[in-house]
């Protein structure tokens, strides 16, 4: 098995195969293999017409904003994790008629907007299946008839615009959804960098890494050997949407990092570290890790007020994932957790596990 597809596989993605008419779902790569006719790995992808995976919602355990380039894109210190249990789910399809098509069901559309932000072209799943064909035939990994065309299925439950990368994560599984089609052509490191053009968070969820270490703009991850599993609650207040660029802004206004040199801005206000968050996840200190939660937009956002009150009243820790407007709390205590998710539903708020 290669790196792409322990990486497609790596946190319960599954994959269904259609092979000269006959369809099987598949757990494990070697299973799929069996599917197509002959031992040759290229010639086995090349009978797989679909793959189905599963696009992990991504939390911001820490982030720091640490100062900004001189392209306008901010350098951050972040703990990342994926979600198991909210996720969209990605399914990309050869098809023999030619181009790339985007469809989109989504429980979590609550307004017109959410259904805009879906749009075909405009959807970065779309954007990702155009970057990957690009970048593969300017390689000249695939000629012009190695891929008649595509079509993208999104069942998104991902809360859109909401701080916890819903289209980052369906572009990745895009990604790796192709590269498995296409026969592994590039590595999963070869994939992150197709996904940093389009987004920070993209390359973190390549890499499928239940946790990891990210640094510059979002494209250095560093693998994080947790010792423990944090649970807990996602919740978000319905039709309530972030503007990443705007919190940034605010970041820029409060720190004076808006020079075009990268500079440090330790000067103006406090830089956080994420040292102490990663030493506990290492160490399986789970109370310790949730002590370090952390997330700078809290300073100037201000999203999720009520729903703190609730999550902290049971015994959670809360913070704000990403630019918010979603809050996520820890628990350790399931039945404290269970009455939360209680008195959030009846408040009317969005409610998800982890």
């Amino acid at each position: 098995m290669n790196d792409s597809e322990k990486s497609a596989n790596a946190v319960g993605f599954r994959r269904e195969c259609e092979t000269r008419g006959a369809r099987e779902e598949c757990e494990k790569c070697e299973n799929c293999r069996k599917c197509a006719a002959g031992d040759d790995e290229s010639a086995a992808a090349s009978k797989i017409r679909s793959i189905t995976l599963r696009a992990p919602a991504k939390i911001n355990l820490f982030i720091e904003v640490t100062g900004k380039r001189d392209d306008g894109y901010h350098e951050i210190d972040s703990v990342m994790t994926l979600s198991e249990q909210l996720f969209d789910t990605v399914t990309v399809r050869k098809n023999e008629v030619g181009g790339l098509s985007v469809s989109c069901r989504a429980s979590s559309c609550r307004s017109p907007e959410d259904i805009n932000l879906l749009g075909e072209k405009d959807n970065i799943a779309y954007r990702a299946a155009e970057a990957f064909l690009n970048e593969a035939r300017t390689r000249g990994i695939l000629g012009a008839d190695d891929f008649c065309g595509f079509e993208i299925e999104i069942d998104k439950r991902i809360p859109v615009r909401a701080g916890l990368g819903g289209g980052s994560a369906d572009a990745a599984a895009v990604l790796l959804g192709m590269n498995v089609l296409g026969g592994s052509p590039f590595s999963n490191a070869e994939l992150q960098k197709i996904g940093l053009a389009l987004g920070a968070d993209v390359p973190f969820c390549v890499s499928c890494e239940k946790f990891a270490l990210c640094g510059g703009v979002g494209e250095r991850l560093a693998p994080i050997a947790a010792s423990c599993a944090l649970r807990g609650i996602i919740t978000c207040e319905r039709d309530k949407k972030s503007s990443t660029k705007d919190a940034y802004g605010k970041i820029d206004s409060m720190s004076g990092a808006g020079e075009k040199e990268i500079r440090k801005t330790r000067n103006i206000r406090e830089i956080k570290s994420s040292k102490g968050l990663v030493s506990a996840l290492v160490a399986g200190d789970g109370e310790k890790a949730a002590s370090e939660l952390y997330n700078v937009f809290d300073t100037v956002c201000g999203y999720g007020r009520e729903a703190r009150e609730i999550l902290e009243k049971h015994g959670g820790v809360s913070c704000l994932s990403g630019a918010g407007p979603a809050v996520f709390a820890v628990f350790f205590d399931s039945k404290r957790q269970a009455a939360a998710e209680r008195e959030l539903e009846m408040s009317g708020f969005d409610v998800y596990n982890f």
